[in-house]
């Protein structure tokens, strides 16, 4: 699967950690978008690790106008999303958050 040219990226937090990545292409939106980017944080700490927590993700479904080469793809990444058929790309996910379940479509 190819995913385009790999980068490299980096910076400081406000606390003087730095952060390095090497990430694919954010820009190429394959399957027009539906294709997450990749990113691989090394040895850096996660930015995950020192947010505020806001709710958790529930699921997340993708319709897509041709879903079974979007399953391939996402299958080869091994990323476990619904993928239905939709005449446009379409995200929707499920977010528990303090306030109960939220949809974000």
């Amino acid at each position: 699967l190819d995913l385009g040219p790999v980068e490299s990226g980096s910076r400081s937090r406000p606390d003087g950690t730095l952060l390095s990545w090497r990430l694919t292409d954010p820009r190429a939106m394959h399957f027009g978008g539906a294709l997450p980017f990749l990113i691989d944080w090394g040895d850096t700490p996660h930015p995950a690790g020192s947010t505020p927590r806001a709710g958790e993700l529930i699921d997340l479904t993708i319709e897509h106008p041709q879903p079974d080469a979007l399953r391939a793809a996402l299958a080869l990444l091994d990323v476990p999303v619904a993928v239905r058929p939709g005449r446009r790309l379409r995200l929707t996910a499920r977010v528990e958050t303090a306030n109960g379940v939220v949809e974000l479509a």
